[in-house]
């Protein structure tokens, strides 16, 4: 059975098998500022973040794996905390709603998308209020940028309002066509980074 369990005043809702509070627990001394209430009743797995960061002594596959998942669930949620970032930084109400939409956009590789707020949450996830945000998506509406239905979103693009269009629509529409070219051709290559620090390098070469 899926329980779930939100984190107050965060974007994050968890399902059976997720962490929570690892980063504090994993910095010692920190403050815990968060505030996590169940939707229902669930059970909680207490981990030793200690002993989960020090491989056992035969080296078992199951904790190696347990590793790369935390490791995992903490680059998404550094990533979604980053597009947070980036769409509550934006100085108008109507700049936050273009942004967060149009990033959803690319994400989905579609123009016509779902999101997984409601009005009230997607103006608490961008930080406004409601009533400015509702305002807001009734003005792009009758711009012609964009339809919206509840959770589902458009983004209308004619060629002679592309011109005109916010950067962000015009990005959105742009990446979109993009991708849809790349995927026809058959281009796309797995990608890996290496991170690294300069004295790593110098030893490297």
């Amino acid at each position: 059975r899926q329980r779930q369990m939100c984190i107050r005043d965060s974007p994050f809702k968890m399902n059976a098998g997720d962490f929570f509070g690892e980063p504090y627990a994993a910095t010692p001394g920190t403050v815990l500022n968060i505030s996590v209430v169940a939707e229902e009743d669930c059970d909680i797995l207490f981990l030793n973040i200690k002993r989960l960061l020090m491989s056992c002594p035969t080296a078992c596959d199951h904790h190696q794996k347990l590793i790369r998942n935390l490791v995992s669930v903490l680059a998404n949620k550094i990533l979604i905390l980053n597009d947070k970032i980036t769409h509550v930084s934006k100085r108008s109400t109507r700049d936050k709603l273009l942004s967060y939409l149009s990033s959803e956009s690319v994400k989905k590789s579609s123009l016509s998308f779902d999101i997984p707020f409601d009005r009230q949450q997607l103006a608490d996830f961008l930080c406004v209020e409601r009533a400015a945000m509702s305002v807001e998506l009734s003005k792009l509406q009758k711009e012609g940028l964009l339809k919206t239905n509840r959770n589902h979103f458009e983004l209308k693009q004619s060629k002679s309002k592309l011109r005109n269009a916010p950067w962000n629509l015009r990005f959105a529409d742009a990446k979109h066509r993009i991708k849809k070219q790349v995927k026809s051709r058959n281009l796309w290559r797995n990608t890996v980074c290496l991170l690294y620090t300069s004295d790593a390098a110098d030893e490297a070469r």
